[in-house]
């Protein structure tokens, strides 16, 4: 197939970022560790994994299926099946597991310039597409993990002929489409052949460096590993709440100023104990809203958030932390 006389893919072209899906490929050949690769990203970054391979196979199996036979039969062959069946297996299975800023990562797509081509047609204008993942690996290699592979699997395009048929195909449709995209700086290179913890660790950094999102408990666990780290290099102080004693509340103070004052009978100190001397930080009255910064320490005041249709409660500017 020529060149495609567009950008390829729209990939860098991120302008609609919270409305549309985002996505990553990656390329590579049977058996240079794709799939692989693609369940540490998605432990720890906030990606969907979608495998053309196992779509196309999904497809096969399901009975009634629109497809199916056509599909059996190229991947029989070891052939590329046409682009327009990929991208609506593709956009179905997207959809089905949120669409809307949703981020994936699919692996075996594109597979050739006629894939880039109706890529830009039907999905281009929809789908933000932040980079392509090429895992370089030896022909040799690749069929002696995929003749492996091939004595469990029990899948149809995994017999020996299949799978050096697929090797290929891939070089021949595959590779002249990786050169296009390293060509225009699109495509990251990864060294397959490694071991898999150095493969992954290479793909790891090329994603952070798309700004992949990381999943929630990950975020959530960095953050705690660093401020131990922080609080064991000295440069994090620890601190610990303790209430200041009682006092009531002059006469002419409003009971409502804040719920602290209201509730506990006391004006709002704030006492915070360190590794250092303890340091007491309270406000010039007895009104939350009235902050000094006393030893280098300056805490405001913050409303509560309140759901859009809520009731807003009495004495709502509330003293934090508490």
């Amino acid at each position: 197939d020529p060149e495609p006389a567009v950008d390829a893919m729209a990939a860098t072209k991120l302008g609609h970022q919270g409305t549309h899906p985002n996505v990553v490929f990656l390329i590579g050949g049977p058996g240079a560790g794709k799939g692989t690769c693609s369940a540490k990203i998605c432990e720890e970054f906030a990606y969907q994994h979608l495998s053309v391979g196992d779509l196309l196979r999904d497809e096969i199996s399901k009975p009634g299926s629109e497809f199916g036979s056509q599909v059996a039969g190229l991947l029989k062959e070891g052939k590329l099946v046409p682009a327009d069946i990929v991208l609506k297996l593709m956009e179905k299975a997207m959809r089905a597991t949120g669409w809307q800023g949703q981020h994936f990562v699919i692996d075996g797509f594109p597979r050739s310039f006629s894939n880039i081509q109706a890529w830009d047609r039907v999905m281009a204008h929809r789908v933000n597409v932040h980079g392509y993942l090429f895992f370089d690996c030896p022909e040799e290699l690749m069929e002696a993990r995929m003749v492996e592979l091939g004595k469990v699997s029990g899948r149809i395009d995994d017999t020996v002929h299949a799978i050096r048929k697929r090797i290929q195909t891939f070089y021949s449709e595959s590779m002249p489409v990786v050169q296009y995209l390293e060509r225009d700086g699109l495509l990251h290179r990864i060294d397959a052949k490694a071991p898999a913890e150095k493969v992954w660790m290479a793909a790891r950094k090329v994603l952070a460096g798309f700004g992949a999102p990381l999943r929630k408990a990950n975020i959530l666990g960095m953050k705690q590993n660093q401020a131990k780290q922080m609080a064991l290099d000295g440069t994090l102080k620890l601190l610990a709440y303790a209430p200041a004693p009682g006092a009531e509340p002059q006469k002419d103070e409003n009971p409502w100023t804040s719920t602290y004052a209201s509730t506990f009978k006391q004006k709002p100190y704030q006492r915070f104990g360190s590794a250092g001397p303890v340091v007491v930080v309270q406000p010039t009255t007895h009104s939350p809203r009235q902050w000094q910064q006393t030893h280098g320490i300056s805490l405001q005041p913050q409303r509560p958030s309140l759901l859009s249709g809520s009731l807003r409660l009495a004495g709502g500017n509330m003293l934090t932390p508490r």
